[in-house]
Parts: C-alpha cells; structure tokens; sequence
C-alpha cells in the first residue's frame, strides 16, 4: 500500500497542527545544507534516516508556514526548553543562521 503522505507542510497546516518531523525539515530547509550538516554530526544514524526523510518528503513550504515554525522554535528557545547536545548558545547560533542576527533577537 502506498504512503499518502501530505507533501506540502502547508496543506498539514490548513487541517490544524505541523507534524513535528515535517517542523524539523522546515527547519533544517531554513538552515541550508552546510548548517545540517554540521548538525548531523550530533545526530544518531536513526535521526538522521528520519530527519532525510523528512526533507526529501517535503515539497514546498510557503514563507508562512516557514515563518511559523521558526517563531515556535525561536519561542522554545526563549521558553528554556530546547535540549540538546549544543545547548543553548548552539540554538541560538543556528537560529541566527536561519533568520539572521535582527530576526532571531525580535
């Protein structure tokens, strides 16, 4: 049987909530390649088969919806609930790098 997967974000967002990993690919779209890559090293193989996933499922994303899911991560940041290897200032890093240094501070 075949995956009738939504490929656009945006048509997931029309029906209510993002799923997270289709969150994680906007993100890691909003970052660029280099920047995942980086990120990756930190990953377990099992995340980064996910997280590609993810991605090459992704069709398009409209700005909006990158935008809202780049606020809700920046709003995580802000809140303290980012957990990860790089911590904080990591987050911080890799938002600027997606939105800029003016964007990340809003």
């Amino acid at each position: 049987m075949a995956d009738e997967r939504n490929d656009t974000a945006d048509e997931d967002e029309e029906e209510g909530e993002i799923p997270v990993m289709q969150k994680v690919a906007i993100l890691f779209i909003a970052l660029g390649q280099e920047t995942c890559g980086e990120v990756m090293k930190f990953l377990s193989d099992f995340e980064i088969e996910e997280i590609t996933q993810a991605v090459a499922n992704l069709k398009s994303v409209s700005v909006e919806t990158q935008d809202k899911v780049l606020d809700e991560f920046e709003q995580l940041l802000l809140a303290g609930e980012w957990v990860s290897q790089g911590g904080l200032d990591f987050a911080r890093g890799a938002l600027e790098r997606a939105v800029g240094p003016r964007k990340a501070q809003e």
